[in-house]
């Protein structure tokens, strides 16, 4: 059982302001950049010790399976939590 952590960021559409203008039509879309933190548990299913090749082998095949868990979410706003997140 690992602690996993991960980063990511929503609302990046522009590099300057935050507001897009839209040049066929020349309107402006609202940009709400949002910066995230994630925490997660992951399971390496590998650590388990086993000396049949079937079970090594299933174990292999279903950690390369991204298994969606809950996650604690932290962003400037706000902290949620995600029961699954995928």
């Amino acid at each position: 059982l690992n602690l996993a952590i991960g980063y990511g960021a929503e609302g990046m559409i522009s590099g300057r302001d935050n507001y897009v203008i839209i040049p066929t039509n020349g309107s402006i879309i609202g940009n709400n950049r949002n910066r995230k933190l994630l925490l997660s548990l992951d399971l390496d299913l590998t650590k388990i010790k086993t000396k049949s090749n079937f079970l090594k082998n299933i174990f292999v095949f279903f950690n390369s399976i991204k298994i969606p868990a809950p996650t604690i979410e932290l962003t400037n706003k706000r902290i949620l939590f995600h029961y699954f997140y995928y």
